[in-house]
C-alpha cells in the first residue's frame, strides 16, 4: 500500500473501531512497525488522528461531525468532566447500583470452562466480588488489567487469574501501555466485561485518559463477546477519549434507572440490554 491508500485504511478503521494499533497496522498494510508509526505522526499532524500509546484515536474537532457530535473541547472537559475521580473515591460510589449490576452480568459469562477478559474500573471490581464469592465457573480463565480486580479475584481462591503487564497508572490502580494493549489485541476470549467514565449514542463509550482508553479499546475487542457494565450515572456523559462505539458492544448491563431514551437507542442497535 501507499501513503495514501494507508491513510484511507486508518480512517476507516478508527472510524469503525475508535482505535488503531501499530502492531494491526503494520500487519494490514504490509509495512514495518515504523512506517505504521511515522504515517501516524504525519497524520496526527494533519489534524486526522491524535496518538496514544500503541497505536491512534480519532482526534477531537472543534465542529459538529456527521453523527452530530460536538466534540468542542471545552464542552468534553466542562466542568462536570474536568477531573477524574481516584479509584478509592469512585469505590464508593453507587454501590448497590454496582452490586446489582455485578450479579446480574454473572449470568452472562458462558458455562463450563471458559476466558474472561475483565477491564479496570469499579463496576468491574463489584463483578470480581461478586465472582470470588460466588465462585460460578472454577475452571474459567481471567486476564485483567485492574490489580484491585486481580486481587478479588486470587484472594477468593480462583486460579487462572492473569495480570497483564505494562506501566501502573495509580490513580486507577489501572496497568497501561503498549504492551497491555498488545497483549488483549492478540487475544479471543469468550467474553469480556469493560466499564466507562461515561457512554452516550453519538459519543461512544468514554474515558479522560487516553492511555486507558487505548488499553480500553484493546479488552472491548479481546472476546467473542463484549459485555458494559455501566451504572445509569456514566449515562448521559462525554470524556475526552472514545475508545469504543455504542455498536461494539453485545449487551449492556446497567440499573434500573437508565434513562428510557438511551435504553431505546440501544434496543434499536440490536443490543442487548440487562436492567439489576
Amino acid at each position: 500500500m501507499n501513503f495514501s491508500e494507508r491513510q484511507a485504511f486508518i480512517e476507516s478503521s478508527l472510524a469503525r473501531d475508535g482505535h488503531v494499533s501499530v502492531p494491526a497496522l503494520a500487519k494490514a498494510c504490509e509495512v514495518a512497525p515504523e512506517t505504521a508509526r511515522r504515517d501516524l505522526a504525519k497524520l496526527e499532524k494533519m489534524g486526522l488522528v491524535r496518538r496514544v500509546h500503541g497505536g491512534a484515536i480519532p482526534p477531537v474537532h472543534n465542529s459538529d461531525d456527521t453523527t452530530g457530535y460536538t466534540a468542542n473541547i471545552s464542552e468534553v472537559v466542562g466542568p462536570a468532566f474536568r477531573e477524574e475521580a481516584a479509584y478509592s473515591d469512585k469505590a464508593h460510589l453507587h454501590v448497590h447500583e454496582k452490586s446489582a449490576i455485578a450479579r446480574a452480568a454473572m449470568e452472562l459469562i458462558p458455562p463450563g470452562p471458559c476466558s474472561i477478559t475483565i477491564d479496570s474500573g469499579t463496576t468491574t471490581a463489584a463483578l470480581a466480588a461478586a465472582l470470588r464469592q460466588s465462585s460460578p465457573n472454577k475452571g474459567a480463565t481471567y486476564v485483567t488489567n485492574s490489580m484491585p480486580v486481580a486481587e478479588i479475584l486470587s484472594g477468593g481462591g480462583l486460579t487462572g487469574v492473569n495480570l497483564v503487564g505494562g506501566n501502573l497508572r495509580p490513580y486507577t490502580r489501572a496497568i497501561v501501555g503498549e504492551s497491555a494493549a498488545r497483549h488483549f489485541y492478540s487475544l479471543r476470549a469468550d467474553i469480556a466485561f469493560i466499564a466507562a467514565n461515561g457512554v452516550t449514542p453519538s459519543h461512544g463509550f468514554s474515558t479522560p485518559d487516553p492511555t486507558e482508553a487505548a488499553v480500553k479499546s484493546a479488552i472491548a475487542r479481546s472476546a467473542k463477546k463484549t459485555v458494559a457494565l455501566v451504572d445509569s450515572s456514566k449515562i448521559g456523559r462525554d470524556f475526552l477519549v472514545t475508545f469504543a462505539q455504542l455498536t461494539t458492544v453485545d449487551a449492556i448491563v446497567t440499573d434500573a434507572h437508565a434513562p428510557s431514551d438511551f435504553l431505546d437507542t440501544c434496543f434499536q442497535y440490536n443490543i442487548k440490554v440487562v436492567t439489576a
